[in-house]
């Protein structure tokens, strides 16, 4: 897994409540920075890594923003931690990452293939599993795929009228 990270152009983590249950924030801002990684969570997760981070794609999702679901189908490499690809999530399940590799890290094996068949899977807490394979994780930096991810972002971006008044997004 730690080299499938270290070659990866266009990773993405995707990760849910099994990283707070976990308590297993630090170790996944850890992952993020060291190996520029994008990332994108569930409702569960939210918080876990800073709202103003460049790397924090959002919601995923029905619920989610644009920038995280295009991630997930422009991904080579989609990294799943403590979390169960819901409905909410990946919509059509056969079409879900279809251009990535897809690990599943999960404590629970009846998650592991349950709605996104994946091309491998560790059934471990995630905690024990971030602390093992930090070690063996690069630091790099993937430059065109973050500067992309940075275009979608911008794209997604609603400037509201400063006229004083409240409007749907300044409230969401």
């Amino acid at each position: 897994i730690a080299h499938m990270i270290n070659e990866s152009k266009r990773p993405v983590i995707y990760f849910g409540g099994g990283v707070t249950a976990s308590d297993a924030c630090d170790e996944m801002a850890e992952l993020i920075e060291k190996a520029d990684i994008p990332a994108t969570y569930t409702l569960m997760a939210a918080g876990v890594i800073g709202y103003d981070n460049p790397k924090n794609l959002g919601l995923i999702g029905m619920h989610g923003t644009i920038s995280s679901n295009h991630a997930i189908d422009k991904a080579d490499l989609i990294i799943a931690m403590g979390t169960r690809f819901s409905d909410r999530v990946a919509l059509n399940p056969k079409k879900f990452g279809k251009k990535a590799t897809i690990i599943q890290i999960d404590i629970d094996r009846s998650e592991i293939d349950k709605n996104v068949l994946v091309d491998k899977s560790c059934i471990c807490d995630i905690k024990d599993f971030l602390i093992k394979l930090l070690p063996m994780i690069k630091r790099t930096e993937h430059k065109s795929w973050m500067h992309q991810i940075g275009e979608w972002k911008e794209r997604e971006k609603v400037n509201e009228p400063n006229d004083g008044k409240l409007h749907p997004k300044m409230i969401m």
